[in-house]
């Protein structure tokens, strides 16, 4: 005979919800002198955060920074998103994607 130990299981659930916020560029850094940038472009431009309703509803802005501060040329990279409260505390969420183009 099988038996489970504990024979009841209480399961929590709460609610989750989905919201879009723009991804916001943070630059680091200084260009060298005599360059100037253009406006940078991302993709995605919008992205897609799912989570615990309490936890969604914090996040303030997904961020995407880069460091400009040794660039002589155009080039883009890929970077991380990470979406933030409006005191720029990390927040654990799922993104529709994680990383972007900039």
């Amino acid at each position: 005979m099988i038996r489970s130990e504990p024979e009841t299981l209480d399961v929590s659930v709460v609610e989750a919800i989905t919201i879009e916020l723009p991804v916001t560029i943070i630059e680091t850094g200084e260009l060298p002198l005599g360059f100037r940038r253009d406006l940078p472009e991302i993709d995605p431009p919008v992205v897609s955060i799912t989570g615990r309703a309490g936890l969604v509803q914090t996040v303030h802005e997904v961020q995407a920074t880069v460091s400009i501060s040794s660039l002589r040329d155009t080039q883009s990279f890929d970077v991380e998103l990470v979406p933030r409260t409006s005191d720029g505390t990390r927040v654990t969420v799922n993104l529709s994607q994680n990383r972007a183009r900039v």
